[in-house]
């Protein structure tokens, strides 16, 4: 959580002036990533077979995006920025 963060940053001797959650800014770019992706797929046969293939670890990125997007809609994933400086 952003208080445990901060919590976190004071441990390590930071000063925390101020947090913002951006939350509402970038879950707005993952339907331009869906979007995107699709018409990639719908286009190019070699994008497709990736998407399709098991044995490719690394596609396990599109196959989580409507898991982080359901995050975000639900608040069980927040981002944050924290503004913080190291006292002295």
């Amino acid at each position: 959580t952003p208080a445990e963060y901060g919590a976190l940053m004071a441990e390590a001797g930071l000063e925390v002036l101020r947090y913002e959650d951006v939350s509402r800014q970038v879950s707005r770019t993952w339907p331009i990533i869906v979007r995107r992706a699709l018409a990639r797929a719908a286009r190019d046969p070699e994008a497709r077979r990736f998407l399709l293939d098991r044995r490719e670890a690394d596609r396990v990125f599109a196959l989580t995006v409507p898991r982080i997007m359901a995050a975000y809609a639900t608040r069980a994933m927040v981002q944050g920025l924290f503004v913080a400086r190291k006292p002295g």
